[in-house]
C-alpha cells in the first residue's frame, strides 16, 4: 500500500446526502456553504469527496466525448469546454501558457457547481 493510500484510510471524509427525493447527482446538488468544501484548512481530499469532483470530472468527459460544436460556432478546447461545463469563467484556454484569464482565481460562487473549483 501507498503512503498516499494509507493517509487517505485516516483522513476525516465527509459525504453530502441529496435532498429526499432529488435524484441529481451529488457534484450538482452540493452548496459551497456546505463543510468542507470553502474551508481552506480542511484536508483538500476532504473538500475534493464533498464537492462530489470525481463524478463531475467523469460527467463532464463524458460531456466531451459527445460533444459536437453547434453549426457555425468554433469548436472549444478542452479546457475551455471544461470551464464551460461548470459554467465557470469564459475564454479559459488553459492549454496555451499565455493565457492570461487561467493565472486568475475563482471563487467558488463563480461557478455553478463547486466541483467546478477543481479544474
Amino acid at each position: 500500500m501507498h503512503l498516499l493510500e494509507l493517509s487517505l484510510l485516516f483522513l476525516p471524509l465527509v459525504y453530502v446526502c441529496p435532498a429526499a427525493g432529488d435524484t441529481s447527482p451529488t457534484w450538482q446538488t452540493v452548496q459551497c456553504s456546505q463543510s468542507p468544501i470553502t474551508d481552506a484548512a480542511a484536508p483538500a481530499v476532504s473538500r475534493w469527496v464533498a464537492a462530489d469532483v470525481d463524478n463531475a470530472w467523469n460527467a463532464a468527459v463524458a460531456a466531451w466525448q459527445n460533444y459536437a460544436a453547434v453549426s457555425g460556432a468554433s469548436r472549444l478546447n478542452l479546457p475551455e469546454f471544461i470551464s464551460n461545463y461548470f459554467n465557470g469563467p469564459e475564454g479559459w484556454n488553459c492549454q496555451d501558457e499565455g493565457n492570461i484569464p487561467c493565472s486568475g482565481t475563482v471563487q467558488c460562487d463563480e461557478t455553478k457547481y463547486p466541483a467546478g473549483l477543481a479544474w
